[in-house]
């Protein structure tokens, strides 16, 4: 057993899979044979069956409240341009990301499960109230919070699948890799599937309106050149809002009501569904019954395994890659969304654009799930490389038109699937190429990922340059491919000298105790 290095320190109770697995298996044997030496314990067919059930409540309620908050999140530079308050809340949301993404594991050591998805998912409620009456008051803060809240969401999602894993694994005697795998294969679908129908809905309803973006909040600015108004409309203007289909302290109880304003029909929408999916978290669902928590290391070693992450020359230039992931997802939020789809069709075309870019993501990814014993050939990084370099020339060289719809919704779908084929290679590659950093590593991969999200807002809020925009993401991408080459070429090269071993070798090694990769690539593509 290893020695923690300081003296007066205790060592990090790290979960051993073995005897969990072990231990659950005997549970279920003990349930099938009724012997009666474990009284007290809950019989393994209820247990089995509590499993279901806090795994259909998690993709409910992660499938509700998806539903309800990114389809708003992209039609924030269309709905809010006066002031650029859109873009200046995607700002914020994604700066607090990075945040969460270093504090997420520290939270899950000293808080439970559902605590935890309960806090996260009020974070999304709010951010939902905020688009019902968005200011500069409500909405920057509830961007903040929402961003905090979203890796604190995905490290829950590993923590309550693993433990639905060991249950499953204990009761149909398949490999934990395998039924883990099963489960974040189901968190996957049903994330995008979310995305998918949101954007629909988005859409669809905004497609039965007349009302043009920029006139869906009239009153937004009534002098829209000084500076000093900002105060003055954070303060006052969305106080005298109107709920749809219910005047509220806009006009008299005689007068005849207006139009329906399907855009704050969807944003109300949006609100019902992020209070069930949190009701239903709040009255069905329970925390995962395996202790996962660890202690961890003091700061100092958390920066030596930083350090030895970051120096690594090839991890280094991999990380671009993951900066351009973020940096490309953050340039259509912000710029193609609303230059090709709000300002040539309408806002009604950014949930078509942006259901497009999620179905082809997710074909991408499950695709690349299939094939991930080629996942990092030098045809698939090659075709990856290809295709995302004829994207960004395209969209150098091409302007959509009114009668170009089609190709537009095609370009989105082909965009995803690039998308998702360098999120699957990173995800492949960065835990093969550093084992024994793995956990570091892929929480660096996120932060990368928030740094190109938080790069690509900056930019388009302080330059306005579509092109320049897309100069810095291709030359991000030339960087990141460079990167991502040369760790799959180290990881493929550690493959081949570990198949020439000896058998005999092999049978030697015990059992090994490390967890099983946990990380899908949900959390960036969400």
């Amino acid at each position: 057993m290893a020695v923690w290095p300081q003296q007066g320190k205790e060592p990090p109770l790290k979960l051993n899979f073995s005897k969990e697995l072990a231990l659950h298996r005997k549970l279920n044997m003990n349930a099938l044979v009724g012997d009666g030496s474990y009284s007290g314990i809950v019989p393994y067919e209820n247990k089995r069956k509590g499993t279901w059930k806090n795994f259909v409540i998690l993709c409910l309620s992660t499938f509700l409240s998806f539903v309800a908050v990114f389809p708003s999140r992209n039609l924030q530079t269309s709905i809010h341009s006066s002031y650029r308050m859109g873009t200046i809340s995607l700002c914020a949301l994604y700066g607090f990301y990075i945040i969460g993404c270093l504090t997420s594991n520290i939270c899950i050591q000293h808080f439970r499960a559902k605590c935890l998805l309960l806090v996260a998912l009020i974070f999304h409620v709010l951010y939902s109230v905020s688009n019902v009456i968005p200011s500069m008051y409500t909405l920057i803060p509830a961007s903040c919070l929402l961003g905090l809240c979203q890796p604190l969401f995905w490290s829950i999602q590993e923590i309550t699948l693993l433990g639905y894993a060991l249950n499953y694994s204990a009761f149909s005697n398949i490999n934990l890799d395998s039924s883990l795998r099963l489960f974040q294969t189901l968190i996957v679908i049903t994330v995008h599937s979310a995305q998918i129908l949101g954007n629909l809905l988005s859409s669809g309803l905004l497609s039965l309106s007349d009302v043009d973006c920029a006139d869906i909040w009239s009153n937004e600015f009534s002098n829209g050149t000084e500076l000093q108004e900002v105060g003055a409309f954070a303060k006052s203007e969305r106080w005298t809002y109107t709920l749809p289909l219910i005047p509220v302290l806009t006009r008299k109880l005689s007068d005849h009501p207006g139009p329906i304003n399907y855009y704050q029909f969807l944003t109300v929408l949006y609100l019902c569904l992020g209070v069930v999916a949190m009701g239903g978290v709040l009255i069905f669902f329970e925390s995962p019954d395996i202790l996962l928590k660890r202690r961890s290391g003091s700061w100092k070693e958390k920066m030596i395994e930083v350090k030895d992450t970051v120096c690594d020359a090839k991890a280094f230039l991999a990380g671009f890659a993951a900066i351009f992931t973020g940096y490309i997802q953050g340039v259509i939020i912000a710029d193609i969304l609303k230059q090709y789809g709000t300002d040539v069709f309408g806002c009604f075309i950014v949930g078509y654009m942006m259901m497009c870019f999620g179905t082809g993501n997710l074909a991408s990814i499950l695709a690349f799930d299939k094939l991930k014993h080629y996942g990092l050939s030098a045809i698939s990084l090659s075709a990856g490389f290809i295709l995302n370099t004829s994207i960004l020339i395209t969209a150098f060289v091409w302007r959509p038109t009114s009668s170009q719809s089609t190709a537009l919704l095609m370009y989105l779908a082909m965009w995803g699937a690039g998308d998702g084929i360098i999120q699957s290679q990173l995800q492949l590659a960065i835990p093969k190429y550093t084992p024994k950093l793995k956990e570091t590593a892929l929480i660096a991969l996120r932060v990368c990922n928030g740094i190109g999200l938080e790069l690509s807002f900056i930019v388009s809020l302080t330059l306005n340059s579509l092109m320049t925009s897309l100069y810095i993401a291709m030359a991000l991408h030339l960087i990141g491919f460079l990167g991502l080459v040369l760790v799959a070429c180290d990881s493929n090269g550690r493959d081949e000298e570990a198949s020439t071993e000896p058998e005999h070798l092999e049978t030697a090694v015990p059992i090994t105790q490390d967890p099983p990769d946990t990380t899908e690539s949900t959390e960036s593509l969400a």
